[in-house]
């Protein structure tokens, strides 16, 4: 009896609580019922992730050329795709997949994987596609996490990839994301985004070892600053060399990638500073400059900087680097003197002289009478009995205009004919000077000669003829 009785009592209390519990519960406030339920909140916010995601993954899209395949991101809904530059740089073929099947994309911009590795595509025809939304560069954060949107090339399927990671690094000069998510190249051009689906970067590598192996957990992403500033660049119609030897600043000082140079003396103001764009070639900051001229204009430009040596790249209408001028020590001027070979509009780099320098500078571009490179051998014409040989050049003066003579260079002893449009000389003599002015009598045609005074002599030479007036406030430039 007694076993039983000890057995008996906890049977009643056990019973006595469960009559009480629904009583309790009834008591219970919502938010203190909420705290009891496991994961409620964390299940919310994983489906609204979800949804984000989803909706980035939308504007990510199947790029295939006949060199490969790739991935890309469609930032306007009537068909403008941001990918890299090696996904279809020199491919015969682009086609894209929307909607479930593949059409031709045109390339309409594309940068340079060595300098920024970007390209735009164009499907025509198209309109209300899926979007990605913009993040916000100064928003993103080491250890921050990130999903990389992407058609690997070795999984057939037929809808992008998520895989998730952390930013490891922020590297600001090359405008590039590091992270630690998993990618291959099939990933290329397709995007990393946060747990929003906002855009933070577009995939373009994975750190490559001294073997020739990708080494795993370091990927990078081209930050989502240097893709607006790209696209933007696209709408403005900027030179094409933004993106294969600029580096297009996020934040230039003149508020644009590219301002108008004239070739009329003014002098422009500048400055080389964090935000601006870099010079692909060496990473020092630089400002890009455009003016029109046609084929065998001359062009002088000066660039000085008291606080930095500075640079000047003269790039021509089909992309080809015709001059360049460079200068070490501050207040040194870089000159670039050239005749220019076709008509367009032609690019002007001013730059640093070496990486991380910066400061002000002053610009000045002229438009010289005459800009000419010759030579002087067996092949060149006689001009006179004694058997010495001659190059001619014509240009157009004005009364008592003052000109300057210079020559650049010479492999011989020059001597120097300027003849009026009766071919009588004005001035003559050997020189062995630099600056050689003279002074014109009237409006006129004019003639250069550049001669030899050894007819045995020959070799290479470089002459311009300047107004004196401008020339002096351009050399004030470079003494200043």
């Amino acid at each position: 009896m007694t076993t039983f009785a000890f057995i008996a009592k906890p049977r009643r209390m056990m019973l006595s609580l469960c009559v009480a519990l629904p009583t309790a519960l009834l008591g219970t406030g919502l938010g203190e019922f909420a705290m009891t339920t496991p994961n409620i909140a964390i299940t919310r916010q994983a489906m609204a992730q979800s949804q984000n995601l989803e909706a980035a993954e939308n504007a990510v899209v199947y790029v295939e050329t006949d060199r490969g395949s790739g991935s890309g991101v469609i930032v306007e809904n009537d068909g403008l795709i941001v990918t890299n530059a090696h996904v279809v740089a020199g491919a015969r073929t682009v086609n894209v997949t929307l909607r479930g099947r593949s059409v031709p994309a045109e390339v309409v911009a594309i940068g340079n994987q060595n300098c920024l590795d970007l390209a735009l595509l164009r499907v025509a025809n198209h309109s209300n596609l899926p979007t990605v939304k913009w993040g916000d560069i100064s928003r993103v954060s080491k250890a921050q996490e990130v999903f990389a949107i992407g058609y690997p090339g070795a999984v057939q399927s037929t809808s992008a990839t998520i895989t998730r990671g952390i930013v490891s690094n922020l590297h600001a000069s090359r405008g590039e994301i590091q992270f630690d998510g998993s990618i291959n190249g099939g990933n290329s051009g397709g995007a990393v985004v946060n747990s929003n689906g906002e855009l933070l970067g577009i995939a373009t590598s994975k750190l490559v070892g001294t073997n020739g192996y990708q080494i795993d957990g370091i990927s990078f992403a081209i930050a989502v600053d240097k893709v607006l500033t790209f696209i933007e660049s696209y709408r403005r119609n900027d030179p094409a060399l933004i993106g294969k030897a600029i580096l297009p600043g996020s934040n230039p000082d003149s508020g644009h990638l590219v301002q108008t140079l004239t070739l009329d003396g003014q002098l422009t103001d500048g400055v080389l500073q964090q935000g601006d764009s870099a010079f692909c070639g060496d990473s020092t900051l630089a400002d890009v400059y455009v003016f029109d001229a046609e084929a065998g204009q001359g062009v002088m430009i000066d660039m000085i900087s008291q606080d930095t040596g500075v640079g000047l790249v003269l790039v021509s209408p089909s992309g080809q680097a015709i001059a360049v001028a460079r200068q070490e020590g501050r207040n040194q001027a870089a000159i670039v003197l050239k005749k220019l070979p076709e008509t367009g509009t032609y690019s002007v780099i001013a730059k640093a002289n070496q990486r991380d320098r910066n400061g002000r500078y002053q610009l000045r571009a002229t438009e010289p009478m005459l800009v000419e490179e010759g030579t002087l051998n067996g092949r060149t014409r006689t001009c006179s009995d004694s058997g010495h040989r001659c190059q001619t050049y014509p240009f157009q003066g004005r009364a008592n205009q003052t000109i300057t003579v210079i020559l650049h260079q010479s492999d011989f002893a020059p001597y120097l004919v300027l003849l009026d449009s009766s071919g009588q000389p004005v001035a003559t003599g050997q020189t062995g000077e630099a600056f050689i002015n003279f002074t014109l009598a009237e409006n006129d045609w004019y003639t250069l000669v550049v001669s030899n005074v050894d007819s045995a002599d020959s070799g290479q030479f470089r002459i311009s003829v300047h107004d004196t007036e401008t020339l002096i406030a351009s050399r004030e430039i470079s003494q200043r």
